[in-house]
Parts: C-alpha cells; sequence; structure tokens
C-alpha cells in the first residue's frame, strides 16, 4: 500500500485549567439537580493490589486489577501504595514517577523527558537523631495532565510502544516508571542507594458520547437519517475513457466516534451507469463478451449480464431510485446474506471492494515529519439482495444502476489505544474504503481510495 499523508489542520495550543472544584454525589441544602443522566454501567475501582520487591525493599500498589502483570493508571490518575523496608540505619526513602518519549525514523530520533514528580516520603533530616524509620510508608504521587515542550504544552501521551518489526522504519516508546530509592548510612559516612524500578501503564480512557445503531442501513436510513454519516467520493477514469465515472457512498453512523471494541456497521453503495459497473466488475474482455450475448426474453439480467453469468459472491445490481443516496428499503427488513461474503481476490480477475480501518502514525523530529500506515481491521462485506429488476434483452445504457453492500468493521484483538494528539506524536485513525476494478492495467476506470477521519477510544457507550 502507499503512504500517503492525510493532512488536517493543528489543532489549537492546549492550556491547562484549573483544578476543578471538588464534587459530591448529592447536592448541598442550597444546590438542586438541573440534568440528569444515569449510567447504565458503571466500571468498579479496581481493588487488587501489586507487590515487588528486591533486596529488602517491597512496594505495594493498591486499587489494581487482579493478578495484574502491569499496573495500570487512568487520567489524573494517582499511584498510591506503601513502601515496605527492612534493616535499619536508613538514611532516607523517595518516590519518583517519570514519563519518557523516544521517537525514531527515516529523519531521525529524539529522546525526551515528559516530566519527573520526586517525593520525599521520609528523611532522617527531618527527624530526631534517635528516631528510626518506620518499615512502613505510606505515600502517592499523580500523573500530570500535561508535558512541556519548551514553551508549548502538551496533552501526556498514553503508554504506546511501536517497533520497527510491525512497522518498518519508525520505532516509538512512550513508557512511564515508578522508582522507589531507599538510602542508607554507612560507616565513615558512606551512603548507599538501593532502587526498585517498577514499569507502569499510563492509560487515559474515554467514550463516544451516542451509541451505535445497529439495525440495517436500508431499514433505518428513511425512518432515522441522522443516524447515519454519508461519505461521497468519485471512481475515476482514464482521459481515454469511453464509461462515465462511479460515484461511491459510503454511510457511517453518524456518531463517528467508536469504541475499540464496538463493532462498527456501514452500508456502501456505488452508483453509475451499468456500462461503468460492467466495467468495474468485469476486465474489458469480459465486459465485451458480455455485451455480445443475446439473452432470451425469460432471462434476467443486470445492465446486459445475465445474473448466470455472475460469480456468486458479486452483488446485484439494481436501478436508482428516485432519490439515488437513500434507496428505497425492500418490503421487510434486510439483513445481510452471510452466505456470500464478498471476497477480493485479484488473481482471478474480480474487482476489489475493502472497507478498512487504517492508523497514521506521524513524528515530528527537528521540525521533519514522518509517517507510517498501519491497517487495524479489516470489515466484511456482504452483497445485499434488494429489489432486482428483469431486463430481458437489455444494452449497456447510460442510465443509473446502483450496487450495495452491508458490512461491519471491527479493530483486531491487539489494538488497546486510541487516537491521540501529543505534540511530537500524532496518532490519527480513518475509516479508508478501497476499490480496484478487474484487471485493473486494462480498466478504463482508475484505482480509488477514500479516507475519512474517525476517532478511536478505549471505551464503548454507557450511559442512557
Amino acid at each position: 500500500m502507499t503512504c500517503t499523508y492525510m493532512e488536517t489542520p493543528e489543532l489549537p495550543p492546549y492550556t491547562p485549567s484549573s483544578a476543578a472544584p471538588l464534587y459530591h454525589a448529592e447536592p448541598s441544602p442550597d444546590e438542586r439537580v438541573l440534568d440528569y443522566a444515569a449510567r447504565t454501567h458503571r466500571r468498579p475501582s479496581p481493588d487488587g493490589t501489586y507487590i515487588k520487591s528486591i533486596s529488602g525493599i517491597s512496594i505495594l500498589l493498591t486499587e489494581q486489577e487482579p493478578d495484574v502483570c502491569t499496573p495500570t493508571y487512568p487520567r489524573h490518575g494517582t499511584v498510591k501504595g506503601n513502601v515496605l523496608l527492612e534493616g535499619d540505619q536508613i538514611h532516607s526513602v523517595s518516590v519518583k514517577l517519570t514519563g519518557r518519549q523516544f521517537l525514531s525514523a527515516d529523519i531521525g530520533s529524539s529522546s525526551r523527558l515528559l516530566f519527573n514528580q520526586n517525593t520525599i516520603v521520609w528523611s532522617k533530616a527531618d527527624h530526631a537523631t534517635r528516631v528510626a524509620c518506620p518499615s512502613v510508608l505510606p505515600f502517592q504521587v499523580q500523573f500530570p495532565n500535561v508535558y512541556k515542550d519548551g514553551k508549548e504544552t502538551h496533552p501526556l501521551p498514553p503508554s504506546f510502544t511501536i517497533d520497527s518489526a510491525r512497522l518498518p522504519g519508525i520505532s516509538i516508546r512512550c513508557e512511564y516508571a515508578l522508582t522507589v530509592t531507599v538510602t542508607k548510612s554507612r560507616f565513615g559516612g558512606l551512603k548507599q542507594q538501593k532502587e526498585l524500578i517498577i514499569p507502569v501503564n499510563y492509560h487515559p480512557r474515554s467514550r463516544p458520547y451516542l451509541p451505535i445503531e445497529l439495525e440495517p442501513f436500508l431499514s433505518t436510513v428513511k425512518c432515522a437519517p441522522g443516524d447515519w454519516c454519508q461519505i461521497t467520493s468519485t471512481m475515476k477514469t482514464r482521459k481515454d475513457a469511453t464509461v462515465g465515472q462511479i460515484d461511491a457512498h459510503l454511510f457511517i453512523p453518524s456518531v463517528k466516534i467508536y469504541a475499540i471494541a464496538d463493532t462498527i456497521p456501514f452500508h456502501l453503495q456505488l452508483q453509475g451507469s451499468s456500462a461503468s459497473l460492467n466495467s468495474f466488475l468485469f476486465s474489458p474482455d469480459r465486459s465485451r463478451d458480455l455485451r455480445r450475448a443475446k439473452t432470451s426474453s425469460a432471462s434476467y439480467t443486470i445492465g446486459h449480464s445475465s445474473l448466470s453469468s455472475f460469480p456468486a459472491s458479486l452483488p446485484f445490481i439494481t436501478r436508482a431510485s428516485s432519490n439515488p443516496l437513500l434507496p428505497e428499503p425492500p418490503p421487510c427488513p434486510l439483513k445481510p446474506d452471510p452466505s456470500l461474503p464478498w471476497y477480493a481476490d485479484m488473481s482471478r480477475g474480480k474487482p476489489v471492494v475493502r472497507v478498512y480501518i487504517l492508523r497514521q502514525i506521524l513524528v515530528k523530529v527537528d521540525g521533519r515529519k514522518s509517517w507510517r500506515n498501519i491497517v487495524l481491521g479489516e470489515g466484511k462485506l456482504y452483497p445485499v439482495r434488494a429489489q432486482y429488476y428483469a431486463c430481458p434483452r437489455a444494452e449497456i445504457t447510460s442510465e443509473e444502476q446502483v450496487l450495495d453492500w452491508e458490512g461491519e468493521l471491527r479493530c483486531n484483538g491487539d489494538v488497546t489505544i486510541g487516537g491521540f494528539s501529543s505534540g511530537s506524536l500524532v496518532v490519527k485513525d480513518f475509516i479508508m474504503m478501497e476499490l480496484k476494478p478487474a484487471s485493473p492495467e486494462k480498466s478504463p476506470l482508475l484505482e480509488h481510495q477514500h479516507p475519512y477521519p474517525i476517532r478511536l477510544v478505549t471505551d464503548t457507550y454507557s450511559e442512557s
């Protein structure tokens, strides 16, 4: 796939807001409720613990998922726990939370300390000479909301790793760690330090503001058109082509913000003359054979192509309705036919129809940009068996016809992070539509790709 950079407007500078006031679940006597949205599902606070030990130093972190391998914290998260100590002659104990970012691409590399939150948990200098250090020291340290890059302020990126083995030419690491340092006094005034380092995940969560409607497009578009977003693009032709262009209409849920685990329904419609659609579906030689074919008055045809001549996996062509972008639904709710998946097999001279989720990762080093694209999930397409028209002895004409597919998209199971923008690292997500005609090197139609920006988030919609 050709890597193409999809330029989007630069976001305005981020200005940190003041700290939010304290809130309570119930209003005070002089307050009243103006609006209320009840959650159908509340994510319970984890009540597990994480423990790690080394050489007489142990750290216990609270509010973790049971059996967690790496402690994880949300946006505004606070790292809470206890330092457990063995032995005496302890001079000081400190806890440090740090964030680092490493970027490497063909344009260069950079390394940056995002923040360094250091807290002295206990120090002998703050106590009387004979006071020993307690064996249990509670502590807490909070993740900052932003980090500074010179005069600019950017949101803190989530824990994120991409290596060159998965995405050639680029390597990214956004890492966070908690370090406990214990300093002990030795004879002669010498000091001995021991460190315990624990990698932690920073995983800010977000969710869509509306749910995804899962009803089929053709059964809902008339009664609830606002539930769908229409994306229009054009499949162009060669300069010497004798057929017209094909208009592509992709419909996706209008919220345009989807959870990583969501199944995203979509509807794809290609609209053009019967000659253009035949040029898309068949190689030029095959199209000429179809135009020469003679059919009886009892034969049902598509354009001039007999139904019996279509591969089983091809969609059926229907005449365009008076409103071609909102075709008339069939009498009963339309369901995709799971026995007829769309197979994009260029080796057999078939056209390619793809709808997939594309992630673009952009890094900036010394004022220069480099980006790579990676596919997060392939869409499943099913031809729509809608209303078919009999066209005895029909000729290929310029009359508008349509091809329709129902489909669904879902991210692969290894996707855990949504899109974000954080200074020199930007992760953007798109729904990409790709069309290739049969025998593209001979076809009068040109290959077509059209991206549409979406936002992927961590959690699915959970409020009513």
